[in-house]
C-alpha cells in the first residue's frame, strides 16, 4: 500500500507509504512545529475565502498564499475533468515546474491522481524513500519536492478535485499540520460549493425576462434566495427559499434582516442603484423572529436598465456554516489542538504587543515559563 496514515485516521481513509521514515520528534523540533508557520497562512486564506467572488479566484488565492509559506515548495489544486482525470486548476510556489511534467505524463502516477481516484487523503513522508511512486518519484525529486499531502475537496463520494501541498523537506508535515490542512480543504470545499450555487442562482435571475415560469421553478429549488428590489426600495420579488419563519413578507428589502444591519443594506442599495451595472456585497444576520439566527452574504447587482427586471437583483447566500468553519480555522491557527491553549503564534503576537506597550508607557513586564516533560504523551 503506497502512503502512511496520519495519527487517529484509519488505513481505509489514508494509504500507507512503504519505506517512508516515521517522524521522530527531537529536542530541536517538536511535533507540530510546521503548524505554527501554517497558522497565519491559513487565517489569511480564511479571510480570502470570504472575499472570493469565483471558484477560480478562490483556488488561485489558496495556492498563492500556501505557496509563499515557509517550507512549502508547491501548492496546487487538481480538478476532475469530464473524463475523470486530474487537470491543473491553480498552483503556487517555486516547485510549480513539476506541473509541466504532470501534464506531459497525464498525471497517471501522481499522488493527486491517486487521491482522486481512490477518494482518500494521501501523505508522503519522504519521496526519496517511497517504494510505490513509480515514474512520478523522479519527477517530484527533480522539482525539489521531498514530502507532501493531498486532500480531496468536494463531496466525499464524488470529489471535484484535490488540494496538494508539498515541501522541499522530508517528513515536513506533523499531525497537527495535517489536521490544519485537512480543515482548510473542508473550508475550500464549502466555499467552492457556495460560489457555484451563487453563480447558478444569478444566472437564473437574469433569465427572468425570457422564462418567467422556468425562473420561478429554478428558484423554488435553489439553496440560495433571490430578491428583486424596485426603484423605491420595496421588494418586487422574493424567492420562496428565503426563510421568513412564519412572518409576513416585509415591504422593504432591508426589513428581511437584523435591525443592526439595515442601514448598511440601505446604503448598499443606494450605492448600487446610482450606477448602471454596479455590483456590491454586504453581510447581514437574519431578522429576529425568523427562527435560528443565520448569517447571509448579499450580492447586489444593478439591473435597473433591463426593462425585464427593472430593479436591483440581490443574491442571498446562507453562509452560516462557512463562517463557523472559518472561525474554527482561525481559532486552530493560534491555539494548540490538544489543550485548546494559545500556541506559539499567539504567544509571539501577544509578547510583541506587550513589548510595544513597555516601550511606550514604561510598564513592567514579566514572563512565566513552565516546562512540562512528556506533556503530550
Amino acid at each position: 500500500m503506497p502512503f502512511r496514515p496520519a495519527q487517529n485516521r484509519s488505513e481505509e481513509a489514508i494509504g500507507v507509504l512503504r519505506g517512508a521514515k516515521q517522524r521522530e520528534p527531537s529536542g530541536a523540533e517538536a511535533p507540530g512545529s510546521d503548524s505554527h508557520d501554517l497558522g497565519g497562512v491559513l487565517a489569511e486564506i480564511a479571510d480570502a475565502a470570504v472575499r472570493a467572488d469565483s471558484e477560480q479566484g478562490l483556488f488561485d488565492q489558496v495556492c498563492w498564499t500556501l505557496g509563499k509559506a515557509s517550507g512549502i515548495r508547491l501548492a496546487w489544486i487538481g480538478l476532475v475533468d469530464p473524463l475523470g482525470s486530474a487537470s491543473v486548476g491553480a498552483s503556487g510556489g517555486p516547485g510549480s515546474s513539476y506541473l509541466v511534467t504532470f501534464n506531459e505524463n497525464e498525471g497517471a502516477d501522481d499522488p493527486m491522481s491517486l487521491a482522486l481516484s481512490e477518494k482518500r487523503v494521501v501523505v508522503i513522508d519522504d519521496v526519496a524513500e517511497a517504494q510505490d511512486l513509480g515514474p512520478a518519484q523522479q519527477r517530484l525529486l527533480a522539482a525539489g519536492i521531498r514530502s507532501g499531502a493531498v486532500f480531496p475537496i468536494g463531496p466525499a463520494e464524488e470529489p471535484i478535485g484535490g488540494l496538494g501541498v508539498f515541501s522541499a523537506e522530508p517528513s515536513f508535515f506533523s499531525e497537527e499540520g495535517l489536521a490544519l490542512l485537512e480543515r482548510l480543504a473542508g473550508t475550500v470545499s464549502l466555499s467552492a460549493d457556495s460560489l457555484r450555487r451563487r453563480r447558478e442562482s444569478e444566472a437564473a435571475a437574469v433569465r427572468l425576462a425570457t422564462s418567467e415560469e422556468r425562473f420561478r421553478a429554478l428558484l423554488e429549488h435553489s439553496a440560495d434566495a433571490i430578491a428583486v428590489v424596485g426603484r423605491t426600495g420595496l421588494l418586487d420579488y422574493l424567492s420562496p427559499s428565503f426563510p421568513l419563519g412564519g412572518r409576513d413578507r416585509p415591504a422593504a428589502a432591508r426589513d428581511l434582516f437584523h435591525p443592526a444591519e439595515r442601514e448598511v443594506i440601505k446604503s448598499a442599495l443606494a450605492r448600487v442603484s446610482a450606477i448602471s451595472g454596479e455590483r456590491a456585497t454586504a453581510e447581514a444576520r437574519s431578522a429576529p423572529g425568523s427562527g435560528t439566527e443565520r448569517s447571509y452574504q448579499l450580492i447586489l447587482t444593478n439591473h435597473l436598465d433591463d426593462p425585464a427586471v427593472d430593479g436591483v437583483v440581490v443574491n442571498i447566500r446562507d453562509v452560516t456554516e462557512a463562517r463557523a468553519a472559518e472561525a474554527e480555522l482561525r481559532r486552530l491557527a493560534i491555539h494548540d489542538s490538544l489543550t485548546g491553549l494559545a500556541n506559539r503564534s499567539l504567544l509571539l503576537d501577544r509578547v510583541a504587543q506587550a513589548l510595544t506597550r513597555v516601550g511606550q508607557r514604561r510598564d513592567p513586564l514579566a514572563l512565566l515559563y513552565v516546562d512540562l516533560d512528556r506533556f503530550k504523551q
